[in-house]
């Protein structure tokens, strides 16, 4: 993704405004595949100060994601705002590089995708995920191993947090 900004450099202060539509091939990011489903749609504004610019807007897209409690694969939208700067020579780790008339917007898109990604993705805040003895998908089949689990009251020996709920149901501090 790049922005001409020829005409910003002769005339510092004037705002200038892009609307772009790209691609971002898939890559990993320690084990993680991040895979896109749809282009990137990124809406930015920048000015330049006579030494920089600032360049801010929105990035918007979906990702192809993998529920954390069921596994399975759903469409998740995805999107960040962002405010950056971009200066000929950084000194500053928080600043990008320019050169020429044009402004390279690739490395500091990924920069925010990794910055703004979700540690995990859940298909719906009311998945119940698997069953944790036979593994089936517990949104699509009610299996008997978890009421069964329940009579039995194995649930409390499996969940090594059991005895923190009941320090929840008592009114003293802890």
């Amino acid at each position: 993704m790049k922005l001409n900004v020829a005409l910003q450099i002769k005339l510092p202060g004037n705002v200038g405004s892009a609307a772009i539509s790209e691609r971002i091939e898939d890559f990993e990011y320690f084990g993680r595949v991040i895979s896109f489903s749809e282009p990137a749609n990124v809406e930015v504004s920048y000015v330049y100060d006579g030494t920089g610019f600032t360049v801010s807007g929105s990035f918007r897209t979906v990702l192809n994601s993998s529920c954390a409690r069921c596994g399975e694969d759903f469409k998740e939208p995805f999107s960040f705002d962002f405010n950056e700067r971009f200066v000929r020579n950084p000194v500053d780790e928080d600043e990008y590089s320019y050169t020429g008339n044009t402004i390279e917007l690739d490395t500091m898109i990924s920069d925010n995708i990794l910055l703004n990604l979700p540690m995990w993705s859940v298909c719906s805040d009311d998945c119940k995920g698997k069953c944790p003895i036979c593994g089936c998908n517990l949104n699509i089949v009610q299996c008997s191993c978890v009421a069964a689990e329940d009579e039995v009251g194995e649930n409390e020996k499996r969940n090594p947090f059991a005895q923190l709920m009941s320090l929840m149901n008592e009114d003293k501090e802890v």
